[in-house]
């Protein structure tokens, strides 16, 4: 059996052909743990706040964000000048008429104002995604380490059940020769010895999969040979203030900050757009010189009649996003109450199937396939009970894998929900 390339070269470890695949597979194991970059649950969740998939987009938007208060201006339209030429005919004879004109229209509302608010807002709405996006990196990638270990986990369970079914074989081998055993028991441990080769690569399969799942996550290479590491089955299990939760992810919810800051946006656009088409007031001067040396230079006013706000229709169109905006603060808080329900509620559960396979289930069937396995050697058991027991026990062992990553998902759920990285 020979482990697909989901990590650096195996060559060293593949080498020697004559040794069992078991031993093979053993001696590559060894050999990706000396080349691959150890993945703690640590440095998964660091890195996948600094370097996930989404983080390099959020921040990209706060740093642009961070120079639009800058740039705000207190003006609706620029000033401008306008020249005007053409000849003049008449019965005095001909020259040419030219004028210039500059004109300055100053808005009635405070737009610079209101322009500041919004870019301000920008700033914090793009912070606090940027945040986000940390948060929700490095829980993604927490995840991924979790998968990734339950993966690696899985398959040394298989390789470990792949090996002892090579042993029965050769019991199956040796009775039969012995002349106390039937044919058809050697060729059932085969078959099952067969069975666990292809549980293996099936295995290894997942392995490739939840590793690159993790370099994603972890903003790492597609390349890169790494190893995640970590004891699967510890953890932190002292009890928690539920109450706490609760009400630290009403203030702390990443889900909660962005909701508020994006509907602050919005009620901030609600002003600009409402002082963006507000009435101006114009000023503006022009000189003029007629084609036969006459002169004027002329100040002029342009007052806005009180008939109609041309702002209404824009404004009333923005109070419905603004509108959405802070009613949707509300739902989030409905939705963070949901999830931290079910996390904490998964935090229980998880710890409790976990320990149910441990206490009742694991202990015990390793006897039976002790017991069987002598019973076996001895003549006092047929196989099909060998193999009936281990095919349970290694069932239980892969369950107690999965159990113990579910537990560490529950508890980055809850961290998640409160903004906190594992300590």
């Amino acid at each position: 059996m020979v482990l697909r390339p989901w990590v650096a070269p195996f060559a060293a470890a593949v080498a020697c052909a004559s040794v069992s695949p078991q031993a093979r597979a053993q001696d590559e194991m060894v050999a990706v743990r000396s080349i691959s970059r150890p993945i703690s649950r640590a440095i998964a969740w660091s890195e996948g706040a600094a370097r996930g998939p989404n983080v390099a987009v959020a921040s990209a938007a706060a740093n642009a964000a961070s120079s639009v208060p800058q740039m705000a201006t207190g003006l609706s339209l620029p000033p401008r000048v306008t020249f005007a030429a053409g000849p003049r005919y008449g019965s005095l004879g001909s020259g040419l008429d030219y004028s210039v004109t500059a004109f300055l229209d100053i808005p009635l509302r405070p737009l610079a104002s209101a322009r500041s608010k919004v870019g301000d807002a920008l700033v914090v709405a793009t912070s606090t995604e940027l945040a986000r996006a940390r948060i929700d990196g490095g829980f993604a990638a927490a995840v991924a380490w979790s998968h990734a270990l339950e993966a690696k986990e899985v398959l040394a369970v298989r390789t470990r059940g792949e090996k002892g079914m090579e042993g029965i074989v050769g019991i199956a081998s040796k009775r039969v020769k012995a002349g106390v055993g039937l044919p058809s028991e050697l060729m059932l441990a085969r078959g099952d010895y067969g069975a666990a080769g292809a549980a293996t690569l099936d295995a290894e399969g997942g392995v490739i999969d939840s590793y690159a799942e993790l370099r994603l996550a972890i903003g790492a290479p597609v390349d890169e040979a790494i190893d995640p590491v970590g004891e699967l089955c510890k953890t932190n299990d002292a009890p928690i203030d539920e109450k706490a939760v609760y009400a630290e992810a009403e203030t702390s919810a990443p889900i909660i900050a962005s909701v508020k800051a994006r509907s602050a946006l919005a009620a901030a656009d609600v002003s600009l757009v409402r002082a963006s088409w507000g009435q101006t007031i114009g000023f503006g001067a022009q000189y003029a010189r007629e084609g036969f040396g006459e002169q004027s230079v002329l100040g002029m006013v342009s007052i806005p009649l009180p008939i109609v706000d041309p702002a209404r229709f824009d404004t009333a169109r923005a109070k419905i996003a603004a509108a959405e905006a802070t009613a949707d603060v509300e739902r989030a808080r409905l939705i963070v109450r949901k999830l931290v329900a079910i996390a904490l509620h998964d935090r229980i559960h998880t710890r409790e199937v976990r320990k149910k396979l441990l206490d009742d289930a694991l202990e015990p069937l390793r006897e039976a396939v002790r017991l069987a396995h002598v019973q076996y050697e001895t003549g006092t058991q047929d196989l099909t009970a060998v193999l009936l027991t281990r095919q349970r026990l290694f069932t239980v062992e892969e369950q107690v894998v999965r159990a113990c990553g579910a537990v560490h998902r529950a508890d980055f759920a809850v961290l998640h929900l409160l903004g906190k990285a594992p300590s």
